[in-house]
């Protein structure tokens, strides 16, 4: 148990020092999570507001929140960790939603591309603008945001899908090398 929180562990995988979470995940691991999203979203809305103005940031704002509530209504409703503490944490979130006991979570994956737009959007709107007149303020806003999904992808493959319950059905079961072996069979 992790501050109250009980993380039952399944022992199914052949990998050494493997550790599934059936219940809910140690607290740490969605803060973390949660903390790095929150931070990909502020550099992306700032590099959108400051470059584009109060108009595309509003745009860019409400394509957030449609993505966030359509995932949870979409992908969250499938998955095993549906109203437990997930890696993300979204998992409790998502039980405003009735849980689909008919789907699987692997279906609908290609459904994640609307996340990765969130900091793909304003990357590729820094090159461009980098591209038609460089400075070094928008040079940095590249490195700061570039760092920093690096650093939430790093996190999610290493404290978040190496634990999953779903990791035999996700499409990061193919990624090669993760810390603490991906559970493939």
């Amino acid at each position: 148990m992790v501050l109250g929180i009980s993380n039952k562990t399944s022992n199914n995988c052949k990998h050494r020092n493997c550790k599934i979470y059936e219940g809910d995940y140690p607290f740490y691991t969605p803060f973390l999570r949660t903390i790095l999203n929150i931070i990909v979203f502020l550099i992306g809305s700032y590099i959108i507001f400051s470059e584009f103005g109060l108009l595309a940031y509003t745009v860019y704002l409400a394509y957030c929140l449609i993505v966030f509530f359509y995932l949870m209504s979409n992908r969250c409703v499938r998955c095993h960790y549906h109203g437990k503490l997930c890696s993300t944490g979204i998992g409790k979130v998502s039980a405003i939603y009735k849980k689909d006991t008919v789907n699987k979570f692997v279906k609908g994956q290609w459904q994640n591309i609307f996340l990765f737009l969130v900091p793909f959007i304003p990357f590729v709107a820094l090159i461009v603008l980098i591209i038609f007149k460089f400075t070094w303020h928008r040079f940095f806003l590249l490195l700061l945001l570039f760092g920093v999904v690096s650093l939430t992808l790093f996190e999610h493959l290493t404290l978040g899908c190496t634990h999953c319950y779903e990791g035999y059905h996700c499409i990061t079961k193919h990624l090669p090398a993760l810390p603490a072996g991906r559970h493939r069979r």
